[in-house]
């Protein structure tokens, strides 16, 4: 039996947004307050799905509390404290790398007697879909159970298909219990050539590169890493001056975007995580396609983390995939099909890639597919 069987069988979408939206329910019918705890971009989107149902924001951010923000008052947590006591239904509303579900919900049930549930519950609840992540419509989950099926058959270890059910576990029970991978913990990569070339595209403020390091130490060629986001491209120069010089100096960077060919696009940069090549961002970026790399006779390892043209970087440079057979690291969370459209597109190249599944960020961020050769 596989291990998503039991995910994908048994449930319809309506008996799923209703099991997801249990405590949602449950909490309207007793007249009990509704939080929104994050009072960000989330938070706010939340809001947007459901206006007239939450009475307050609650942030940790002392600038924000005591603001009304699209028209709800934001209060700390200790004021929520004091004006409702426990009685009070706290949704979840912060979505990133570094935040994992579990912690918040055990901090805020200790601390304070609430009851607890992921934003992904409630939007379930209110059959709407998110944009640009891997969180979507049910209805779409349900009509991949095939193409989910072909891809835990392909994947090459137990590790990865447990990842793949917790991923599943995610998206249609909102169950974000799921623990992270490290980025150091490669050992499926097998015996890897001292004379590695690293491709980072999207490197942020370094954060890949260090990863990197601390699993490679010095044992690499060079590293090429671009980062079109100015405000992430000086924290990535900061970091690099950090190292010691016999790593710096094999080390270059690019402010620039890795895309399907070198013509330049648009792109929209937040100065975060979320900067993204985008066709209405409000600057012009240079752009480089990895064809740029076609004279590195060296062994290649390529990361991909561009916000969501993964697919289109991918099927530009085609070709020169095929040629190199790089080990490939692809994001493949930013839109709901990007993990089976890759997975499907690497594999119909027929290179004869092993895949592998692992998770790197909370909350089900940083899903990475690594294509090894």
């Amino acid at each position: 039996m596989m291990m998503i069987d039991e995910i994908l069988y048994g449930a319809t979408a309506p008996e799923l947004a209703a099991r997801a939206g249990k405590q949602l329910s449950h909490a309207l019918a007793n007249h009990r307050p509704i939080a929104l705890y994050g009072a960000g971009q989330t938070g706010r989107w939340v809001l947007s799905h459901m206006p007239d149902l939450v009475t307050y924001f609650l942030d940790d951010t002392p600038s924000k509390q005591g603001q009304v923000i699209d028209g709800i008052p934001v209060l700390s947590l200790d004021e929520a404290a004091r004006r409702f006591g426990s009685d009070i239904l706290v949704i979840v509303c912060i979505f990133s790398a570094g935040h994992h579900f579990p912690q918040t919900k055990e901090k805020l049930e200790s601390r304070f007697g609430y009851e607890v549930i992921h934003f992904w519950n409630a939007v379930l609840a209110m059959a709407s879909g998110t944009p640009n992540l891997f969180l979507g419509p049910i209805e779409n989950e349900l009509a991949w159970r095939d193409r989910y099926f072909r891809l835990e058959q392909k994947l090459a270890d137990d590790h990865s298909r447990q990842v793949l059910a917790a991923n599943l576990r995610m998206r249609l029970h909102a169950d974000f219990a799921t623990n992270m991978d490290s980025r150091t913990d490669l050992a499926f990569a097998g015996s890897v050539p001292e004379n590695l070339v690293y491709v980072d595209g999207g490197a942020f403020d370094g954060d890949t590169i260090a990863s990197f390091l601390s699993w490679r130490s010095s044992s690499f060629a060079r590293i090429v890493a671009f980062e079109p986001d100015s405000h992430n491209f000086l924290k990535l120069e900061a970091f690099l001056k950090s190292l010691p010089g016999d790593i710096s100096g094999r080390i270059s960077t690019h402010r620039k975007a890795l895309w399907k060919d070198d013509k330049g696009i648009r792109f929209s940069a937040g100065g975060g995580v979320a900067s993204a090549v985008t066709s209405d961002g409000e600057i012009f970026v240079d752009t480089v396609s990895l064809s740029t790399f076609s004279d590195v006779t060296e062994p290649m390892f390529i990361k991909l983390d561009v916000e969501g043209v993964e697919q289109q970087v991918l099927i530009g440079d085609e070709e020169f995939i095929r040629k190199k057979r790089p080990i490939l690291a692809i994001s493949v969370y930013h839109n709901q099909s990007d993990l089976l459209d890759i997975f499907e597109m690497i594999t119909r190249w027929n290179l004869g890639y092993n895949f592998y599944l692992r998770c790197h960020g909370g909350d089900g961020t940083d899903l990475t597919l690594y294509c090894i050769p």
